[in-house]
């Protein structure tokens, strides 16, 4: 059979349409990558350290902005930023009206939080805080904020006994161990949501409320996940 003009035309554009495409689908492509004169750092920053230094700008205003010195580096805290605490989130204004900030509405002058070293009455265990935020102009400024103490310190024991006057757990390395050797363990809940109010505690005033533990997400847990609280009272009593 011989093939006509007009059909041997279009196989040999077919043929050469096929490897055509070969050629774009097997050969790698190159691309250029502009890269500017003057290549600047990313301008996001993450911190973790020691509360060296808190400040707030305008003691007199709930949402005022603020500082703070870690590591050396001053990070601005801008207005109506939510500081997180355990259980509760905070204003920078709340940070400097003491252990008791629902009772304590008014600021002085020269305020000190209690909470940074440099303050006089600076804590007995430095607090930690993790800082995450953006570079703006050489400034440190901070996008979320969050403050503890000991954060990763854990312990595991036997419950040896229960101090219903305190609030407490004692807990030790082994059952029925004694009071002078056990660890004591109470919970920060202004509310009594886990057991007796501070307020109702001996000794409860010494509970810094700034550090409370969440009333309404149960960080009290048993391991099966169950809330849990310390009894307020033995049974039948």
């Amino acid at each position: 059979m011989i093939m006509n003009q007009p059909n041997g035309e279009l196989r040999v554009f077919f043929i050469k349409w096929l490897q055509m495409l070969a050629i774009m689908v097997f050969v790698p492509c190159a691309y250029a990558q502009i890269v500017p004169s003057d290549p600047k750092p990313t301008t996001s920053f993450s911190m973790l350290g020691y509360l060296q230094e808190l400040k707030v700008d305008h003691p007199d205003q709930p949402l005022s902005s603020g500082s703070m010195v870690i590591n050396g580096v001053r990070v601005i805290l801008p207005a109506n930023l939510l500081i997180k605490m355990p259980g509760q989130y905070l204003t920078v204004n709340d940070l400097f009206r003491g252990p008791h900030p629902d009772l304590n509405l008014n600021i002085p002058e020269n305020p000190s939080s209690g909470l940074a070293l440099s303050d006089k009455n600076k804590p007995a265990i430095p607090f930690e805080v993790q800082v995450i935020g953006n570079m703006v102009d050489g400034k440190y400024i901070a996008g979320w904020v969050s403050i503890s103490q000991q954060d990763l310190n854990i312990g595991a024991g036997f419950i040896c006994d229960i101090d219903y006057s305190k609030g407490e757990l004692l807990i030790g390395d082994k059952a029925g161990c004694g009071k002078a050797e056990a660890a004591r363990v109470r919970i920060n809940d202004p509310a009594g949501r886990y057991g007796k109010k501070n307020s109702d505690k001996v000794g409860g005033a010494a509970f810094d409320e700034r550090f409370s533990a969440d009333p309404g997400n149960a960080p009290i847990v048993s391991e099966t996940g169950f809330p849990m609280c310390i009894p307020r009272r033995t049974t039948g009593k």
